[in-house]
């Protein structure tokens, strides 16, 4: 459905969408998706902080077309590597 929309995922599930990453490069699904975001887990105090790092980062990005980012807070956004 996200690649369908054309909307960027953002998911706390890092297991299931490292595997659904790799599975769609590997495949080489001939639709692209427009990028996965996975976050950690954060206090629901912190959320409005996180959705503005969340923005800073999808302005600023190289490019999020068939691309996977994790963020942790000691490391900040980093790409992943399959």
């Amino acid at each position: 459905m996200a690649a369908q929309q054309h909307w960027i995922l953002i998911t706390h599930n890092g297991v299931d969408f490292r595997m659904l990453h790799r599975a769609w490069l590997l495949w080489q699904v001939p639709r692209s998706h427009d990028g996965i975001l996975i976050l950690e887990q954060i206090p629901t105090g912190l959320a409005p902080q996180m959705a503005l790092e969340i923005d800073r980062f999808i302005r600023g990005a190289p490019g999020l077309a068939n691309a996977m980012y994790e963020w942790q807070a000691t490391q900040g956004w980093r790409p992943y590597r399959a």
